[in-house]
């Protein structure tokens, strides 16, 4: 799945769409850029997927629980903004985000393997995402002062 849509992000217009609606939407909207009908098809994709997870999960556990993957949020989200994706929208990638998934099992089993109390897991992840995000917005802070610098 990770190779599908990365090939889909970097190579196909939809892709593209994407990127560029999650940069500026109404930038993209005055560039032709059908916001409303690639974001519907973005959602619906989204949710066809997670419905499928949500299939295999039954399948494997065998029960439906309200509850089932609360605890999975916050690695995800460190995951994607680990990865590099920017929480300003229009950068990132999905192996980028493969990577960040990498990390954040590293270290979370880290943490295990350490004997150290679970407690601090989560402390430790919600400190990954806080340094990748203070990094994004120095890293585009940084940016913007070379291009005003330029002009």
């Amino acid at each position: 799945m990770f190779g599908i849509f990365a090939y889909v992000l970097r190579r196909r217009v939809f892709g593209r769409r994407l990127f560029a609606i999650g940069n500026d939407a109404q930038g993209a909207r005055l560039l032709g850029v059908p916001v409303g009908r690639t974001s519907f098809a973005a959602y619906v994709l989204v949710g066809a997927l997670v419905g499928l997870a949500a299939l295999i999960y039954v399948g494997r556990v065998g029960v439906v629980q309200a509850t089932a993957g609360q605890e999975l949020t916050l690695p995800a989200i460190a995951a994607v903004v680990v990865g590099g994706t920017s929480i300003l929208g229009g950068e990132g990638g999905v192996l980028r985000t493969l990577g960040g998934l990498v990390f954040i099992a590293l270290l979370q089993n880290g943490v295990v393997l350490m004997g150290v109390p679970p407690l601090w897991n989560g402390v430790l992840v919600g400190l990954a995402v806080a340094l990748a995000v203070a990094f994004d917005v120095l890293t585009r802070r940084s940016l913007d002062k070379r291009i005003g610098a330029q002009k």
